[in-house]
């Protein structure tokens, strides 16, 4: 364990306490008046505009909790684009801002702050600055809401929630040395169409990757430790035969091949190659219904973390994963974001790639092994504008009503 301190101002600090003491990693909080004039304020004087802000110290354990991910389910609670109010607070006091003392965590929180006004058209409010200063808040406000559960709060019952399920990033993910693309499609930032509600897609609860193959025992073993309950193989019949995943008849792990576009990327011939890689996904659309409404049941309905890929990690599962961020609520930006930065990973399996192709008789250009964000854009531009969105291509597909909404509430907090 690893302890770390930072210091969080998000409106009135009996709720923002409550919120931030559910996340798990989270080994203590303090409730109290940062960067303010005055020494020892009191909370009266606070509501005279001391200058203080209403804050919470919060110690928590950075090797289970990164910084970054914490940042994240702070923004959750909070308007980040509010002046001096959450809420129905007003005044200096219940400013938001995120204080350190450490400037490696400064150069995490401005990065992250960056990271969040891509998603805003208006100015960030959130203050990033060093701790000038911190003096715990009186007695009676500390754990106030454990004190009076029917105390006034700011923060919803929903967003409580949110916190109490919070799963940090599979550290793990980064000792699988053996798969090039490995990714967990938590952590996008995402908006419900009809509420306006913005969240986050869960962590830990699908991971997109390129071919299990060269896997060793001991990293489906780590994988699995992990969480990891379901591997669904979009590979073809005759990659999954020549090289077999190496999850198949591995204990505990339930492994499912479903041949995605096999009739028409696997076993395409040099005469059928389309024009783009955006094409082929566009004619996925068409081609891979039946495939595409068996893996959305297999996805709604698995416990634990469910893992899909294909060769690479690029075609098949980007298009999915795409699929998936949209109907999650993630921004087009954003989901392709996630396509492109495939295009640094694959690289050592391009030459791999082009022998299994010339081996089936295929002289693919190498332009369609790379991940060119025209490519991802245009399967979203299709995928909303002729398809009304993926929600509305999915129910068109016979996927019912409670099946996608079982879904989202899966993924999304």
């Amino acid at each position: 364990m690893s302890e770390h301190v930072i210091y969080l101002a998000g409106g009135c600090f009996w709720g923002m306490e409550k919120y931030i003491s559910m996340i798990d990693g989270v080994l203590s909080t303090t409730v109290g008046y940062a960067n303010g004039a005055k020494e020892n304020p009191t909370y009266e004087d606070v509501c005279a505009s001391s200058g203080h802000a209403e804050t919470v110290k919060v110690v928590f354990d950075d090797e289970k909790l990164p910084l970054e991910f914490l940042l994240d389910i702070f923004y959750m609670a909070i308007d980040p684009v509010s002046v001096n109010k959450q809420g129905g607070d007003v005044g200096i006091q219940y400013r938001t801002g995120v204080y350190y003392t450490d400037e490696r965590d400064g150069e995490i929180i401005r990065a992250s702050l960056k990271k969040l006004s891509e998603s805003y058209d208006k100015k960030i409010a959130v203050e990033c600055c060093e701790l000038e200063n911190f003096y715990p808040a009186e007695e009676y406000h500390q754990k106030y809401l454990e004190k009076n559960p029917d105390g006034y709060c700011h923060i919803t019952e929903g967003q409580f929630k949110c916190a109490s399920s919070a799963v940090a990033p599979i550290e793990s993910l980064g000792k699988i040395k053996n798969m090039f693309n490995l990714r967990d499609l938590g952590g996008y930032r995402c908006k419900d169409k009809s509420t306006g509600r913005v969240s986050y897609t869960k962590n830990g609860v699908f991971l997109r990757g390129d071919s299990t193959a060269r896997l060793t025992k001991a990293e489906c073993e780590l994988l699995k430790m992990s969480g990891l309950t379901t591997v669904v193989d979009l590979r073809s019949e005759h990659e999954v035969k020549t090289n077999p995943s190496a999850f198949e008849n591995f204990d505990g792990v339930d492994y499912i091949n479903i041949p995605m576009l096999d009739n028409i990327n696997s076993a395409i011939t040099q005469d059928q190659l389309p024009y783009s890689l955006g094409e082929l996904y566009c004619m996925s659309l068409e081609g891979a219904k039946a495939q595409t409404v068996q893996l959305i049941k297999i996805l709604s309905e698995a416990d634990g973390t469910v893992l899909f890929n294909c060769t690479a990690g690029k075609d098949r599962t980007g298009v999915v994963s795409m699929m998936l961020l949209s109907l999650a609520g993630v921004s087009n930006e954003d989901i392709v974001l996630d396509y492109v930065k495939t295009e640094s990973r694959v690289q050592p399996l391009i030459k791999i790639q082009l022998e299994q192709l010339r081996k089936l008789g295929i002289n693919a250009p190498e332009s369609l092994l790379h991940a060119d964000e025209n490519s991802a854009r245009m399967f979203l531009k299709v995928l909303n504008e002729k398809y009304g969105g993926a929600e509305k291509y999915l129910k068109a597909q016979t996927v019912s009503d409670e099946m996608v909404d079982k879904l989202v509430r899966k993924f999304v907090y």
